[in-house]
């Protein structure tokens, strides 16, 4: 019977062993509280555990957060891509226009170079 009992003690020894590993795995067996404006460690007590969102948990909220601000910024980067096209295409009609002016700028001294010319001959 003692045996028996011994054995039992050292079974729940190292499940209350694994029950503390697993805990502070899942960082629920401390929290942290601010005072005097730094942050300081505290321990959770065994009973108040269930009511702190674990290490996991945690985790996962923040990738979600974090997946959630990469797609607004996916979105933000491809309508700034659109703006660019857009003013891409219109700086490129702005210089097709540009050079047509200077030919016709050029067309013209041309034009009024003959018209001296003549005017002098």
């Amino acid at each position: 019977m003692a045996a028996a009992t011994a054995e039992l003690v050292g079974i729940i020894t190292d499940a209350g062993a694994e029950i503390a590993r697993c805990h502070a795995r899942l960082e629920i067996d401390h929290a942290w509280r601010r005072s005097g404006g730094a942050l300081k460690r505290f321990g959770v007590p065994m009973a108040e555990r269930a009511d702190f969102p674990d290490g996991i948990a945690c985790r996962n909220e923040t990738i979600k957060a974090l997946e959630a601000r990469i797609d607004k910024l996916k979105a933000v980067v491809r309508e700034q891509a659109l703006e660019y096209l857009a003013l891409d295409q219109q700086h490129a009609e702005l210089e097709t226009e540009m050079e047509a002016l200077q030919a016709a700028l050029a067309e013209c001294r041309l034009n009024l170079k003959m018209a001296r010319g003549v005017a002098d001959a």
